[in-house]
């Protein structure tokens, strides 16, 4: 059984044929500030069959035109219903490789979009940057980083999930207690990180000038790709992400939502086959009921995926709705649902 990670994209930029690819995405804020990209990738060099030697490869020329690809609908303002052949064709094969969706993903934006700044010191917000961007303002940098950090650390909390998993199998009930014990204290820690966000992310900015590169496309036109296919996509989640769904996986916490399965469409494709695994596999949850002493932790960390839920609820109340209701926009999040309403549903069910 592999452990669930994300990894960091290669150290150098793709092959010289991608370059236009590489000098755009960089040059974006100023691009997309300047209503000027639209002109520059309509005048890029068509890449019919882009091919690559790494899967990091793969993974960076994704990052590159997701990019560039909801920078181009969403524009500066003034959102388009159609996408150039010259980014729809190679980014629709690219994500085809990847077993992905043509439209920015948290598996991009966050997964493949940091680097250390500093090799010699530890992995923390302060020693990691983002790749690409959208522009250049703190409050999107910090969103973004934020996220990162909740993953490496959630991942440990996915390692103290497979080391239950295995003593279940092993009838080792002292472990299993120990597993679970370090599963909550991860939580806990998640429930920090997640805190975080206010610290150099301004609601205010992050609504009007972060989130609305990150809507869902609806009836877009992939122009060259069979005859013009028009897609709807949903924009980027934090439901994307498979760590959460991974602690509710294997603590045999059941959903029943079809957004949170359809949102695994759009993760890459060996954390979808590790939920499914843990979806089919794991009887932590049943395992804990048969032994009297592991019924107080494991109720301890439903308890505390409960609380990061309600605290993500609180976030959301802040940076989405507060703000729509200045404006008085509908009510959707930018994975097309009604966040509030989600999240509530989600939250409730946990038991």
């Amino acid at each position: 059984m592999s452990r669930l990670v994300f990894y960091p994209i290669t150290k150098y930029e793709l092959p010289s044929e991608y370059k236009e690819w590489e000098e755009l995405a960089h040059q974006l804020p100023t691009l997309i500030n300047t209503r000027t990209l639209r002109k520059k990738v309509n005048e890029m060099k068509f890449i019919h069959e882009p091919f690559f030697s790494s899967k990091a490869e793969w993974e960076r020329a994704m990052l590159l035109l997701s990019f560039l690809g909801n920078a181009y609908v969403f524009g500066k303002n003034n959102p388009v219903q159609f996408l150039p052949s010259s980014i729809s064709i190679p980014w629709m094969k690219i994500a085809n490789k990847l077993e992905r969706k043509p439209i920015l993903s948290h598996a991009s934006a966050v997964l493949q979009n940091w680097k250390i700044i500093n090799p010699k010191l530890p992995f923390t917000i302060d020693n990691i940057n983002t790749r690409i961007k959208f522009q250049e303002n703190i409050d999107e940098a910090w969103f973004f980083l934020i996220t990162v950090i909740m993953e490496k650390t959630g991942g440990v909390g996915i390692k103290n999930c497979v080391d239950a998993l295995l003593a279940v199998e092993q009838d080792d009930e002292a472990k299993v207690l120990f597993s679970l014990e370090n599963v909550a204290k991860n939580i806990k820690d998640l429930i920090q990180e997640l805190k975080k966000i206010k610290i150099n992310c301004n609601p205010y900015n992050f609504y009007h000038n972060v989130r609305p590169f990150l809507a869902s496309f609806e009836n877009i036109e992939y122009q060259g790709v069979e005859n013009n296919v028009v897609n709807s996509f949903h924009g980027g989640s934090a439901a994307q992400s498979s760590l959460i769904q991974t602690f509710d996986a294997a603590l045999g916490i059941q959903h029943d939502n079809y957004f949170l399965e359809e949102m695994r469409n759009y993760m890459p494709s060996h954390h979808r086959d590790f939920l499914r695994f843990l979806d089919f596999k794991s009887n932590i949850k049943s395992y804990c009921f048969s032994h009297k002493n592991l019924i107080s932790i494991y109720n301890e960390c439903v308890s505390l995926l409960k609380e990061f839920r309600n605290e993500h609820l609180k976030i959301v109340a802040e940076y989405i709705i507060k703000q729509k209701g200045k404006i008085g926009s509908a009510q959707k999040g930018t994975g097309g649902t009604n966040p509030i309403v989600f999240l509530k549903e989600i939250r409730d069910n946990i038991n």
